[in-house]
């Protein structure tokens, strides 16, 4: 026997074939991945830039991480000494028309701390130093592979697109002039023996992320559609259970999920008991779990906690959150960008084995108070050197800077002997 099917023509049997249910592809995919993806999250540079773009949990340690790399002046240490002038530092300034420094760095750390790698493309004689540097997006990528080890990207998009091939370090394009230069960093990977692909942060944070994201839209979908939040379908009627399985299929298809939160359900004949579980606004709070998701991404990202709120905040923890900022965060990630960097060109601008691409802790009030204050405290215990004191704050020794000095009025009082077991003196301790 045929029943009836209350939300459209047709038969509970048929009903999988003639009612119409409104697909969730009439959305964005970001909304398909979030609702149907969970197996998959993170999994793609293309889904965890989604997540980036609409996750605030995201977003906001992303990119105050990011924006304080790119503030950072790049340096040169050699045998401690800081080099301010080099072809390198230059070619940084302007790596292309289209980039600043500032917005080449953050572009490149925005694209490792989403995606867990990072691509640039050099143009070039690919024998000589660059001209012009571009960041390329990780979606942008598809990659092979032979016997474990990649050997070839495509580029799609609208920028330097084509077909690369593995060639020493880089990746030069096929079958065109060697002027193109695509260099590949990674981030530690749990797939493919950590040879392929980088992977993101976000693969466990992604839930979390996801939370406030659809948080977010199930309250204004919720708001918009003026409806209540949950009910209960009774239906009066017996039904054996692949009826049961399929109107239940077909109810939450219709009713449940984010998209439809809020939905206000019309039927026509048979018998259908439509009951409000007196839902109020408290089911709309969730602030809480919108705290716990952005603390959790945060953690994920080395943020300090610090930094998130105001919450009983104080000057002291706010300033040793700044700190914690650059310990934990900015400073691994500059090594990684910039040791990266000095991976590609290098060489081709001349740096050599002791020289080291990094940036200048000075230029960071944060850091550079830190500094001094280090430096007065072990100053005034008088155990170090000038020269030790000013290479703490990378300067150069100067000639007879090596003395450490005391006190002139300084006089020995005693000297501390060493007993062994039977109060015997064997010593002193500056033996």
């Amino acid at each position: 026997m045929a029943n009836f099917w209350p939300f459209g023509s047709g038969s509970a049997e048929s009903s999988s074939r003639d009612v119409e249910i409104k697909s969730m592809d009439a959305y964005d995919p970001l909304r398909n991945f979030m609702i149907y993806g969970a197996q998959n999250n993170a999994r793609t540079p293309k889904t965890c830039l989604d997540l980036y773009d609409q996750s605030l949990a995201v977003t906001m340690p992303v990119r105050k991480i990011a924006d304080k790399l790119a503030e950072l002046e790049p340096i040169i240490i050699k045998d401690k000494a800081k080099i301010t002038k080099h072809p390198i530092l230059d070619f940084l300034r302007n790596p292309s028309m289209d980039h600043t420094r500032y917005l080449f760095l953050k572009q490149i750390a925005t694209y490792y701390l989403v995606t867990g790698e990072f691509f640039v493309m050099y143009l070039g004689n690919g024998n000589s130093a660059p001209k012009e540097a571009y960041p390329i997006s990780p979606q942008y990528l598809s990659h092979e592979s032979s016997k474990g080890f990649l050997t070839q990207f495509e580029v799609s998009g609208d920028l330097l697109t084509g077909l690369y091939m593995r060639d020493g370090r880089g990746y030069k394009i096929k079958n065109g002039p060697d002027l193109r230069t695509l260099t590949h960093h990674r981030d530690f990977s749990t797939r493919d023996n950590s040879m392929m692909r980088g992977q993101s942060v976000l693969i466990s944070a992604s839930n979390y992320a996801r939370q406030q994201t659809l948080g977010v839209m199930h309250n204004l979908s919720v708001l918009e559609k003026g409806g209540r939040m949950s009910l209960i379908f009774h239906f009066e009627n017996d039904m054996d259970e692949d009826e049961f399985t399929a109107i239940r299929s077909k109810v939450n298809e219709q009713y449940a999920g984010v998209a439809n939160a809020g939905a206000i359900g019309v039927t026509a004949g048979g018998k259908l008991d439509v009951k409000n579980l007196s839902m109020t606004n408290n089911d709309m709070d969730w602030s809480k779990g919108l705290e716990m998701a952005t603390q959790a991404v945060a953690l994920a990202y080395n943020y300090p906690l610090q930094l998130l709120t105001v919450d009983a905040s104080t000057f002291n923890n706010l300033s040793t959150g700044v700190e914690m900022l650059y310990d934990d965060a900015v400073t691994p990630l500059s090594k990684i960008i910039f040791a990266g960097i000095q991976r590609d060109i290098g060489e081709k601008f001349g740096l050599g084995p002791d020289e080291v691409l990094t940036y200048d802790e000075e230029k960071i009030p944060t850091l550079k108070r830190r500094t001094l204050d280090e430096v007065t405290k072990v100053k005034e215990l008088g155990i170090e050197s000038d020269n030790e004191l000013r290479n703490r704050i990378g300067r150069e020794d100067y000639d007879g800077g090596d003395l450490i000095y005391k006190p002139s009025m300084m006089v020995p009082v005693g000297i501390d002997v060493v007993t062994n077991d039977d109060g015997i003196d064997v010593g002193n301790n500056e033996s």
